[in-house]
């Protein structure tokens, strides 16, 4: 794993870290290709290889058709969060893990909606009851686990510890792959009904060629997995980019409700019972990919410039050093025209990383005369959508999204 992470001598892992097994001619070849591009080759080479694990490590012929070898290295309280996928054997080399796992699409909701945004948690799991409660087992050094196929599972390292893991690795269904593909998958659903993928690769297999059933199908999968904001994501863009914008936004609107309620915006201002039922009030730090991605969606899929910057805002609260973020914030401030609020943004940049080559460029493609004429075609094609009043409303409320400020919403009558 050496030649996938390039990590300072000083690194904590507070998580798992993850690398991918390679043999000795696949190093090889990671080196020459390292060479050829002129990039840092790290010295040195990894003591065992891919090649040493399959034949001193992994003797079973069950393990000799699975594809895929990956490599966890956790120190003691790391872990590794809920995931799914084909059937899985856990090879512990060293230390000690606990493992949780559910049935196929079997996760409680509240579970769920609890990993949202917080870290792995194995005393949260272990003290649940009932059908909340997982399956658990502790996995010694020496012992091998298997995961069936689509079972949830986590894992919790009690000891530091290094695992490989064997298996299938997904394929992704390539869209209009026909109706073989489209057969398979949904003789798969019927047998597991509840396993979210299975629906976004049907969609996937029929996109182009029935948006009907496409949509169908991405709705089912949010349904089945609600709480899963990286899949929501997902899917909203799926649908934006078959045409279904008011479907995507919909999607949106619903999943920056959750996340707003659950990442602690506002928290100060909540009392018990305003707190979201299922998620509580967990650290917006967890929450600061989910705003970035859902500001993207906002901006490039569903071009809604102005709503973007309020999540690009968002994770700005958490990270305000956060250069791509201030960088997409520029950007779609200059989708609406506002020159003067971009060239502040990228500035207030320059403040983290004076050095920084984008904000630089940026800023210097900004004071350009193109700029200046775009940002006043792009001011004009705005007025002429909508009426003085909506121009009003978009730069008051632009005013307040840079002030961090509540919009105020445009009185009855007006748009």
């Amino acid at each position: 794993s050496a030649y996938l992470h390039q990590r300072s001598q000083n690194l904590q892992v507070e998580r798992v870290l993850y690398g991918q097994m390679l043999s000795a001619s696949d190093i090889d070849e990671r080196i020459k290709t390292l060479k050829a591009a002129e990039k840092d080759v790290p010295e040195g080479k990894p003591s065992v290889t891919l090649d040493d694990l399959n034949k001193d490590l992994l003797p079973k012929d069950y393990l000799s058709d699975l594809k895929l070898s990956a490599l966890y290295v956790g120190r003691e309280n790391s872990a590794l969060p809920f995931q799914s996928h084909q059937e899985s054997y856990h090879i512990s080399i060293t230390g000690a893990n606990k493992w949780f796992v559910y049935p196929p699409g079997e996760i409680p909701k509240e579970v769920r909606a609890h990993f949202i945004l917080s870290d792995m948690d194995g005393e949260y799991l272990s003290e649940l009851e009932g059908d909340m409660r997982p399956k658990t087992c502790e996995q010694d050094e020496g012992d091998i686990l298997f995961i069936p196929k689509y079972y949830s599972y986590a894992r919790v390292s009690e000891l530091d510890s290094i695992t490989v893991a064997k298996m299938q690795p997904h394929t992704p269904v390539k869209p209009k792959s026909g109706d073989e593909t489209t057969a398979k998958l949904t003789a798969e659903i019927e047998k597991f009904p509840k396993v979210h993928q299975l629906y976004v690769d049907r969609a996937l297999s029929v996109l182009g060629s029935n948006p009907d059933n496409c949509i169908a199908d991405m709705k089912k999968a949010v349904e089945v997995s609600p709480y899963n904001l990286a899949l929501s994501w997902q899917v909203a863009r799926l649908m934006s980019r078959i045409g279904a914008k008011g479907e995507a936004l919909n999607l949106g609107s619903k999943t920056l409700k959750i996340l707003t309620d659950a990442s602690g915006a506002g928290a100060a201002e909540k009392t018990e019972e305003e707190v979201h039922p299922d998620f509580g009030v967990v650290s917006e730090q967890k929450a600061k990919i989910h705003w970035s991605k859902f500001g993207q969606l906002l901006l490039y899929d569903l071009q809604m410039p102005l709503e973007s910057i309020v999540c690009f805002q968002m994770r700005l609260r958490i990270s305000p050093d956060d250069i791509p973020t201030i960088l997409l914030k520029a950007r779609a401030l200059t989708m609406l025209g506002a020159l003067e609020e971009a060239k502040t943004a990228l500035r207030e940049g320059l403040h983290y990383d004076a050095d920084n080559q984008q904000l630089k460029s940026m800023l210097e493609e900004l004071d350009s005369d193109e700029a200046k004429n775009l940002a006043e075609t792009m001011r004009a094609m705005r007025s002429s959508q909508g009426s003085s009043e909506d121009e009003a409303f978009s730069k008051e409320a632009l005013k307040a999204i840079l002030k961090n400020q509540p919009i105020r919403r445009p009185a009855a009558g007006k748009k």
